[in-house]
């Protein structure tokens, strides 16, 4: 089960980064085209991010006593999931924002997940949380 988690993240990391990447630029150019291609990244993205975070609360429920050397650094990287699915259910479910409400949110939705890719990574390469 613990092999779950690793395989469901990839795809809401690209997706919400390259989203919210081109949304950002598309911004600065009034380019329709690429925010539509945008909008539908951060809508696949999100509800893939949505299965990686509840797949590792799974693993972590089912691997409790092992994860108690590394508590800390999981708390970390689970918060900032969350907060990401959050931020990301704003973007993509909740009402339309101003434009200067909607790049907030996406800068800091693009900052947290590299903050949460390198707390997974460093879990996962590191201290060897598989």
């Amino acid at each position: 089960m613990d092999a779950i988690h690793p395989a469901t993240v990839h795809f809401p990391i690209a997706l919400l980064l390259v989203g919210s990447l081109g949304e950002l630029w598309a911004m600065r150019r009034s380019r329709a085209d690429i925010v539509a291609a945008s909008r539908v990244m951060l809508s696949i993205g999100w509800w893939t991010a949505l299965v990686a975070t509840l797949s590792g609360f799974v693993t972590l429920a089912l691997e409790w006593q092992r994860a108690q050397t590394y508590l800390g650094w999981i708390n970390a990287h689970a918060a900032t999931s969350l907060i990401i699915v959050g931020v990301y259910w704003r973007i993509v479910l909740g009402k339309p924002q101003p434009a200067t409400t909607r790049r907030t949110l996406l800068i800091i939705g693009s900052a947290l997940i590299v903050l949460t890719g390198w707390l997974g990574g460093y879990l996962a390469h590191t201290l060897d949380w598989r």
